[in-house]
């Protein structure tokens, strides 16, 4: 459930650019391969800078924009919970996105997005700002396989 009472000022910690450290975070492989990467992509993506940058759409939106030596991709999704967001651009026909911001036990806002297909989730990332400041994305293949992989950025 979203939080209402989470504060503008709060959300502005996740926004900005963020890269991947290499060297304090697991392979994004699992990440790329969710996706759908195959593995030769996966192999060069665990070589290459990755950059993210999170921004605030205007209308309740964000965007969120990852940068690798391979490809661009962005993302623009409502975050009123239940507002589902077209994604057939980037992940095919019949995919949508969607997100909210909600704070977890410990207090730290979070940004959500789920990617689904039909009826079917297969890839869900909560995003936080953790208390060294560093931004950390969990992911979850949900319904696709249900691994999950963690990427740190600095």
């Amino acid at each position: 459930m979203a939080d209402q009472s989470i504060l503008e000022e709060e959300k502005q910690k996740i926004f900005g650019t963020w890269t991947l450290d290499t060297s304090r975070s697991e392979s994004i492989a699992p990440i790329m391969e969710l996706a759908g990467a195959p593995w030769i992509a996966r192999w060069m993506g665990g070589l290459a800078r990755c950059d993210i940058t999170i921004a605030d759409a205007g209308e309740g939106r964000v965007s969120v924009t990852t940068a690798t030596l391979m490809r661009t991709t962005t993302d623009t999704f409502s975050t009123a919970h239940g507002v589902a967001s077209d994604a057939s651009g980037n992940y095919g026909a019949d995919a949508t996105k969607t997100g909210w911001w909600e704070k977890d036990k410990e207090g730290r806002v979070c940004l959500h997005q789920r990617t689904a297909k039909g009826e079917d989730w297969w890839s869900h990332v909560v995003r936080f700002v953790d208390s060294r400041g560093e931004l950390i994305a969990q992911v979850d293949g949900g319904a696709r396989d249900g691994r999950q992989a963690h990427v740190r950025r600095v």
